[in-house]
């Protein structure tokens, strides 16, 4: 998973955190969408100043390149969410470990 770029190796993280808090077993493509609609989120966060300045530029880039594409599909990044979310719907996976893997 190296040569992630700063966005998404972000998004990925968040991806895996969505998987295991919904109790999926692995990391579905739909995790991996939440992910990125959650840049936003990380945007804010950021602005504390817990990621270098490099960092926080890259991911200011690369959110607004995604914003741009959204937009030009009328699509809203916190309902994107909250809709791939109800479908989804919760799991059945109790994991025994800190690992989860990605679906095929």
């Amino acid at each position: 998973m190296k040569d992630l770029s700063v966005s998404a190796g972000i998004a990925w993280q968040i991806a895996a955190n969505e998987a295991v808090y919904s109790q999926y077993q692995f990391i579905e493509n739909e995790h991996l969408l939440i992910g990125i609609c959650s840049l936003d989120k990380i945007l804010l966060l950021a602005s504390r100043g817990e990621l270098t300045l490099w960092h926080l530029e890259a991911l200011q880039s690369e959110h607004a390149a995604l914003q741009s594409i959204l937009g030009e599909f009328q699509l809203d990044t916190i309902m994107l969410r909250r809709r791939i979310r109800e479908k989804m719907g919760k799991g059945d996976y109790q994991t025994a470990s800190n690992v989860i893997h990605r679906s095929d």
